[in-house]
């Protein structure tokens, strides 16, 4: 994040600390907070196996052992017509669910993130952290909701992650989120037409290819042919 968009975050909440005559003692405790932050975040480093774990404000948050069939089959879908796009025409990298994305307060592991070819070719084989992606997709579930719309949000938009995609398999709607200035201005969520991303070079898709086993391999037999 560069310095311009970081003042202009915490410029707000400055201002009203330094009326306080308590500055010193909120500075002590935030500071207390972030070293006790970074201990457990390194124990979280040392103990990280794979497993779907992140690390969110200062604490371990394990996933559950298994997604539903909706969500697989939808992530599987996106997963598969990312992969292709990406490769056919050398976009980048796509990594599917277990990649630890490195923030600067915490870590998580997208569904689906996107890194652009420039960024990738500097990723080596046996690497297990990755910067902030440029793209992200989060499939919805119960236990994921209120972090993918909470936590992930801001973060996701204050730290370069140029679109956040978060799809919902029991609605079968798209929430395709673009980043202006440090946050994602709000959107409708769709359930068909035609989606662009600008990320992925203009790319646009069935909407329906999401949640429709046809019409994804219509989408994906379409870029395997395209010139």
């Amino acid at each position: 994040m560069d310095s311009r968009r970081k003042l202009r975050f915490v410029t707000p909440l400055l201002a009203a600390l330094k009326k306080s005559p308590q500055l010193p003692l909120y500075a002590q405790a935030v500071s207390e907070i972030l070293e006790r932050e970074r201990r457990a975040r390194e124990a979280f480093y040392a103990q990280h196996d794979g497993c779907k774990g992140e690390f969110i404000n200062g604490r371990t948050v394990l996933q559950d052992a298994g997604d539903r069939l909706g969500h697989l089959v939808v992530r599987g879908h996106l997963a598969t017509l990312l992969t292709l796009l990406a490769q056919r025409r050398r976009l980048g990298l796509v990594l599917v669910e277990k990649a630890l994305c490195v923030f600067p307060r915490n870590d998580y592991m997208p569904d689906i993130a996107f890194f652009r070819s420039e960024r990738a070719r500097a990723f080596a084989a046996e690497q297990g952290k990755f910067p902030p992606p440029e793209l992200i997709v989060e499939v919805l579930s119960p236990t994921t909701r209120r972090r993918d719309r909470g936590v992930k949000f801001e973060d996701y938009a204050a730290n370069g992650v140029q679109e956040y995609w978060l799809v919902d398999p029991e609605r079968e709607t798209l929430e395709l989120h673009v980043a202006e200035g440090g946050a994602y201005p709000a959107v409708e969520p769709r359930r068909e037409g035609r989606v662009r991303s600008e990320v992925l070079g203009g790319w646009e898709f069935d909407l329906r290819a999401i949640f429709d086993e046809e019409r994804q391999a219509a989408e994906a037999r379409a870029i395997l042919l395209a010139d």
